[in-house]
C-alpha cells in the first residue's frame, strides 16, 4: 500500500517537474519577447514625440538618377530619414555619390551628411566633403549639387589640389556640362591663394 501511494507521489511529482520545464523553455520566451516589442514600441513613441517630426528610416539606400544630357547620378548611404512632412527630401549619413558625366569620366563625392531632393535629384552635402574628379581634388564643408542648372558649388574651408597646384579659396563652382569653374573669395579685399607644387 506504500508502494503504490509512493510511486502516485512520485508520478504527480514527476508531472509538475515536466511541465514546469515546459512552461520555462517555450512560454516564457514568448513572455520575453512581448516585452522586449513592448520597450521597442516605447522607445518608438519617445522618439516620436520628442522630436514632433515624423521618420520613416532606411538602411543601406540607393538612388540612381539620369538627366537630359546623359549625365548619371549615383548616391548611396549608410541611413537614410524621410520626413513624412516633406517626402521628397532624404537626409543622409555617411554618403558616397558619384556622377558619371557623358564623357565617360567619373566625379566622386563623399560627405558626412547630405540632403537629397528625390524629385530634381538636387543634394546638398554637408560636412567633411572630399570631391575628387581625375587628377582633381576639392575639400571642403558644403557642397551644393543643382542638376536643374547643371551646377556644384562647393565653399566653406575650400581647398582645391591637383598634380601642379593647391589653391584656397571662399567658393568654386564648376558647370557640369562645360566643365569650366569659377573660384573667387567672398570678401573682395581677399585674394585666392595659390601655391605651386
Amino acid at each position: 500500500m506504500y508502494n503504490k501511494i509512493a510511486i502516485q507521489i512520485t508520478l504527480v511529482l514527476i508531472l509538475i517537474l515536466f511541465s514546469f520545464f515546459f512552461y520555462k523553455k517555450y512560454f516564457s520566451q514568448i513572455t520575453d519577447l512581448n516585452q522586449k516589442e513592448d520597450s521597442i514600441e516605447n522607445n518608438i513613441t519617445t522618439e516620436k514625440i520628442n522630436k514632433n517630426e515624423k521618420y520613416n528610416v532606411l538602411k543601406d539606400i540607393k538612388y540612381t538618377s539620369k538627366d537630359s544630357t546623359g549625365n548619371i547620378f549615383e548616391i548611396s548611404s549608410e541611413e537614410g530619414k524621410i520626413n513624412l512632412d516633406e517626402p521628397k527630401l532624404i537626409l543622409m549619413k555617411n554618403v558616397k555619390a558619384k556622377i558619371y558625366l557623358s564623357d565617360s569620366s567619373i566625379i566622386d563625392i563623399y560627405s558626412d551628411s547630405a540632403i537629397y531632393n528625390n524629385i530634381n535629384h538636387n543634394t546638398n552635402f554637408r560636412k567633411n566633403i572630399l570631391l575628387s574628379h581625375d587628377s582633381h581634388r576639392a575639400t571642403c564643408e558644403k557642397l551644393d549639387l543643382l542638376f536643374d542648372q547643371n551646377l556644384v558649388n562647393l565653399s566653406e574651408k575650400l581647398v582645391y589640389e591637383n598634380d601642379d597646384t593647391k589653391l584656397f579659396a571662399d567658393k568654386m563652382q564648376i558647370d557640369l556640362i562645360t566643365k569650366n569653374s569659377k573660384i573667387l573669395m567672398l570678401n573682395k579685399e581677399k585674394k585666392v591663394k595659390i601655391i605651386s607644387k
